[in-house]
């Protein structure tokens, strides 16, 4: 990067069309031309003591207001699968307290082995 020139980065990182633009509106001088020529015509006006950028709007801040820190999506995973079981065991325990103790039924392969026994 040390031995790029200006004109070069300006020339391979903005189309022909976004400098000539930049040319006609900011620095008031000719949008003809290649994006190397364009660039060239950028880089000596920004190379002038006279040049002056253009100043930063009033209501912007260079720094932003410090972000929450972003919660890992691992640990939503962990925490969504705890609040699911923690779901599942109380409906299960609501189940078990709801239900009067009866007992067991048999498996139904009984029943059916037991049928076809009595039909023949």
């Amino acid at each position: 990067v040390n031995s790029l020139s200006a004109e070069t980065l300006i020339a391979n990182y903005f189309s022909a069309s976004m400098l000539g633009a930049y040319c006609r509106e900011r620095i008031g001088k000719s949008d003809k031309g290649g994006a190397a020529t364009l660039a060239e015509r950028i880089a000596r006006e920004w190379a002038k003591p006279s040049f002056a950028p253009l100043p930063a709007p009033a209501d912007s801040k260079k720094r932003k207001e410090p972000q929450p820190p972003v919660e890992d999506a691992a640990a939503k995973r962990v925490a969504a699968l705890a609040e699911v079981a923690a779901k599942r065991a109380k409906q299960a325990a609501q189940k078990q307290a709801s239900s009067p103790t009866a007992p067991a039924a048999e498996p139904k392969e009984k029943e059916v082995v037991g049928q076809r026994e009595e039909e023949e």
